[in-house]
């Protein structure tokens, strides 16, 4: 009998094609007579200024990365949310070309990232204080349409990992944002990792190399999406054009996008032992006015 194993068959649709992909193309200008799978036409979006002597056609978009964790809905009403938000301009990637990208956490200088929390005190809890680009904000969830409006410019993409919970939470707020595309950075990944299955945010990050810390915390999470996204589109221009007359974005995007992390944010204890010094201080500075 032949006990040879058998080789498992790996399925069709093993590192599929999807217009999140081919959206990436048009948006980095490195596929020329890219086309929708649906066959829906591109939308009227002009090309980014760049640079004399420079090769990078970006078309001139804004990408809004969105995070939800923590999401709590009791009969139809939130209790409980943590929203994450992160914006890119491609102009100021351009701006990048010809300039020094190396040493600093290029990443924050570029893309502006928020962490909203809505709901009791004690949903404000110590793990926001990990949010590592910036300091987290309660806000009415009430307002959440407003802020993110105020946040953004048209026309631009709408980046999201999965994206089940976002969207979700916007059509429960009737939050209608008017993106040019949505991407999906599991499915954009797909072809250029050559994978049948959707990788996890955790998994995409350490693919391609991208530093990262305290997942799971909504604005994190926003800010580290859009990171993957730039290394999606620089692993896919790769493949597509077999490493030769290569954009000079690629180095930029890889820049910004495996650029370090921010200092850590303080941990709990820390926390507590400043407030505690800050309170200490002041009584003291109480006191000595008061022998004055």
């Amino acid at each position: 009998m032949d006990s040879a194993k058998s080789t498992p068959v790996e399925p069709a649709h093993k590192g599929i094609l999807r217009d999140e992909t081919v959206m990436l193309r048009w948006v980095f200008g490195y596929c020329q007579n890219t086309q929708l799978i649906n066959g829906i036409s591109w939308p009227d979006i002009p090309q980014t200024s760049i640079p004399r002597g420079f090769k990078s056609d970006i078309k001139d978009l804004g990408f809004l990365s969105i995070d939800v964790d923590h999401f709590r809905v009791e009969n139809g009403i939130i209790q409980r949310v943590e929203v994450g938000i992160s914006y890119l301009k491609a102009q100021a990637l351009q701006l990048l070309l010809g300039k020094s990208t190396q040493g600093d956490d290029l990443a924050s200088r570029v893309i502006k990232s928020r962490h909203w929390v809505f709901g009791s005190k004690v949903a404000f809890s110590w793990e926001n204080y990990h949010f590592l680009f910036g300091k987290a904000t309660p806000i009415k969830i009430t307002d959440l349409g407003t802020w993110l409006r105020g946040f953004t410019r048209k026309p631009y993409v709408l980046i999201v990992h999965g994206g089940k919970q976002e969207l979700s939470l916007l059509s429960l707020l009737n939050i209608k944002l008017e993106p040019v595309f949505i991407i999906d950075t599991g499915k954009a990944a797909q072809f250029p990792l050559q994978l049948w299955y959707r990788n996890s945010l955790k998994d995409l990050l350490e693919e391609f190399e991208v530093p990262y810390s305290h997942l799971h915390i909504a604005g994190n999470d926003a800010h580290l999406t859009l990171r993957v996204f730039l290394m999606i589109a620089v692993r896919d221009a790769e493949i597509h054009l077999q490493g030769k007359n290569l954009p000079d974005w690629i180095p930029i995007l890889k820049a910004v996008a495996q650029s370090p992390l921010p200092p850590r944010p303080p941990t709990r204890r820390e926390v507590a032992a400043i407030a505690q010094a800050e309170a200490e201080a002041e009584r003291h500075t109480t006191i000595e006015a008061k022998e004055a």
